[in-house]
């Protein structure tokens, strides 16, 4: 009948929208967790930044020591 064919129908949506709903919500946790890496690639650059910053401002200072001595011995 009309009203059964009807309920087929409806049942089939009702599975289709099920899947699609599980899947939106494995995708969110995916994004989720994307995000995060994100965040902690953000962190480790961030720290990444401040030893080269370091290392220059190191280095800086080492060349300054080593033109001071080169000086000291041609004086």
């Amino acid at each position: 009948s009309q009203q059964e064919r009807s309920q087929v129908e409806i049942n089939c949506l009702q599975n289709e929208l099920d899947t699609l709903s599980s899947c939106l919500s494995r995708q969110d946790i995916e994004f989720t967790e994307l995000q995060f890496q994100y965040t902690n690639l953000q962190g480790q650059y961030s720290r990444f930044q401040l030893k080269v910053k370091h290392l220059e401002h190191n280095s800086d200072i080492q060349y300054v020591q080593d033109l001071q001595q080169e000086i000291n011995r041609l004086r």
